[in-house]
């Protein structure tokens, strides 16, 4: 009888042991799914940085209006 008893106490704390790993495995997929989400944002915003440079660049290429290149364009 006593080995029955220590038998469901062993089960009990690792079925407890097995619920804090369910837990812990649950927020751990909860943080990767944040992070893929935080990974996706910063993409499209490198991207309007990226395209905003390129822009920023075309346009240096190209004399100012006005002033100078106005009078002697």
């Amino acid at each position: 009888m006593q080995e029955l008893h220590l038998v469901r106490d062993q089960l009990s704390a690792e079925q407890e042991r097995a619920s804090k790993l369910e837990d812990e495995v649950s927020e751990i997929q909860e943080r990767l799914q944040k992070m893929d989400a935080l990974e996706k944002e910063f993409k499209l915003l490198r991207g309007e940085i990226d395209s905003g440079s390129n822009t920023a660049a075309a346009s240096t290429n190209q004399p100012p209006r006005g002033g100078f290149w106005r009078w002697n364009g």
